[in-house]
């Protein structure tokens, strides 16, 4: 199957639809939804249909799903990676003296 990606999007984005397009087609081919997907992490099927769709996911549900699901290409989940919350510390990279 041929992709064909937006004029503005960048690779990394064209690489994230291709990832979701095809989790969603295990999905479908495994009878699983994001009900399915929100109950083992303990979020909605909405926050879960989200964070599956974003580069990364918090640690704790990224090994929920893969410990309830082994047979998920891991591949096809985004990183696993815990970000704090709230804005960035001040005087990190970027900002001049």
């Amino acid at each position: 199957m041929e992709t064909v990606s937006h004029p503005n999007q960048t690779a990394s984005q064209s690489q994230g639809n291709i990832r979701i397009a095809d989790m969603r087609r295990w999905m479908y081919l495994n009878n699983v939804t994001f009900v399915d997907f929100g109950r083992v992490c303990g979020i909605t099927a909405t926050a879960a249909q989200i964070a599956l769709g974003k580069n990364r996911m918090p640690v704790r549900h990224h090994k929920a799903i893969t410990e309830a699901y082994p047979d998920l290409p891991v591949e096809l989940l985004p990183e696993p990676r815990d970000v704090p919350a709230g804005p960035r510390p001040k005087g990190l990279e970027g900002e001049a003296s």
